[in-house]
């Protein structure tokens, strides 16, 4: 196996910031590119914004594809899901040409930086092994949490995924080339914050911080450290800068400030020093000398969404309204006794935690915003619960029961052709 990877800046104008009212940077925006080549060939990008449409999605592939030589079925971007980046999409309708002009802007700024990253990671290719370990870190929580008028977003007691993934990818001499870690959280502690200017600030959020902590530790080997972000539909920072509930149907909304980010740190650090503590005790990857993709396509039951998401509130009796089909699509990577699953939709915890049992694999890997974004696929037990994030879906209820069973008859059937893996030791 052959693994090289490589780091580049998003460089943001202010006129990319202006429009969504950021007004400054706490910390630089990234995209990471990991190359693996074995046999067959997989480069997994991971960018820090919050979201990536269909449409840009695949542009970036198509042109990815152009440059590498690969084909785009062998290409994952995935967004780390940072609240606090400017989102990115083109859409012209109603909009000034000026504006659009900026949009296109921000694009290309992201490309450049995917390029530049991606052909690092190419032009450094070498002999690599590679290990996983897995670990505990408790700077999440489950967010949803009944009110009397019904359930909303704030820190719930409910089923929380603590579970940290770690995979090293080690050269020559030990050398760190990369690590890959995966855990169920959304980057928004600083998510709606506002500064005493009342502007907001640009930052990659927690899971950015864990990667410069994870970089700065490995800096003599010159590692990058891209992030997968696991079902985390339902799971958020035990803290946060800003908090909203009701109260006597009124929507309260607390806003800590600038020290907050300072909590952010705490938090992205605590998880950086996590993933590099399972990184030194990290075990072998049972290997049979091919990368192995899998994909599956099927259609489910839609819903219509609520035009702005302002108008949704805590509520035992919301309707939810049929539409038209959906296209889902689960991806699938093999690596020895390792699967890497990647969905587009925002998955609750517990639909990845039933993937996990039922795979044939010793150590699975459950990764959303891959490839494009599709929203919440909320779980059927939230559908009855009116949850935020089944109110905020595009799909209709039993969805995520569904895309699970296709992915663990997708994960079966890759496991079927790999007939070299054995059975033994625990599922992780």
């Amino acid at each position: 196996m052959r693994v090289g990877a490589g780091k580049a800046r998003i460089i943001l104008k202010e006129e990319f910031m202006e429009p969504e009212e950021f007004g400054s940077i706490h910390l630089p925006l990234h995209a990471r590119a990991l190359f693996i080549e074995s046999v067959n060939c997989v480069l997994i990008v991971s960018l820090e914004l919050t979201s990536l449409p269909d449409t840009e999605a695949n542009e970036m592939k198509r042109e990815i594809a152009g440059y590498t030589g690969l084909g785009e079925e062998q290409i994952w971007i995935c967004t780390t899901h940072t609240f606090s980046a400017p989102h990115l999409g083109i859409v012209r309708d109603g909009k000034k040409e000026d504006r659009v002009s900026v949009e296109y802007g921000y694009l290309e700024a992201v490309k450049t930086a995917v390029s530049e990253a991606v052909r690092m990671a190419a032009d450094s290719l070498e002999d690599a092994g590679l290990q996983i370990g897995t670990g505990y870190c408790d700077i999440n929580t489950g967010r949803d949490v009944e009110l009397p008028d019904g359930w909303w977003i704030g820190k719930g007691d409910g089923l929380t995924d603590h579970e940290v993934t770690v995979l090293r990818f080690l050269g020559r001499h030990g050398r760190t080339i990369a690590i890959l870690y995966h855990y169920a959280v959304q980057s928004s502690v600083l998510d709606g914050m506002r500064l005493s200017s009342g502007m907001k600030v640009v930052s990659p959020d927690i899971t950015g911080i864990a990667g410069n902590t994870i970089e700065k530790y490995y800096e003599e080997d010159g590692a990058y450290a891209l992030f997968l972000v696991g079902a985390a539909g339902d799971q958020a920072p035990v803290e946060k800068a800003v908090a909203e509930t009701y109260k006597n149907g009124n929507k309260v909304i607390t806003d800590a400030g600038e020290q907050a980010i300072s909590v952010c740190e705490k938090l992205g650090r605590k998880l950086g020093r996590t993933v590099i503590e399972i990184s030194q005790h990290t075990q072998c990857v049972r290997e049979n000398g091919k990368v192995s993709l899998g994909k599956i396509s099927f259609r489910v039951r839609g819903k219509k969404m609520e035009a702005n998401v302002k108008h949704l509130y805590p509520a035992r009796d919301y309707v939810y309204v049929p539409d038209q089909e959906r296209e889902v699509c689960v991806e699938a990577l093999c690596l020895g006794n390792l699967a890497v699953i990647g969905v587009k939709p925002e998955l609750n915890c517990i639909t990845a935690i039933g993937i996990k049992e039922r795979s044939p694999f010793p150590y699975t890997i459950i990764a959303t915003m891959v490839n494009g974004s599709a929203k919440y696929m909320a779980d059927k037990k939230s559908y009855e619960r009116c949850t935020y994030e089944a109110m905020n879906s595009p799909f209709y209820a039993g969805a995520a029961e569904i895309l699970a069973e296709k992915a663990a008859l997708l994960l079966e059937q890759m496991q079927a052709e790999n007939s070299f893996l054995n059975h033994t030791g625990d599922k992780k």
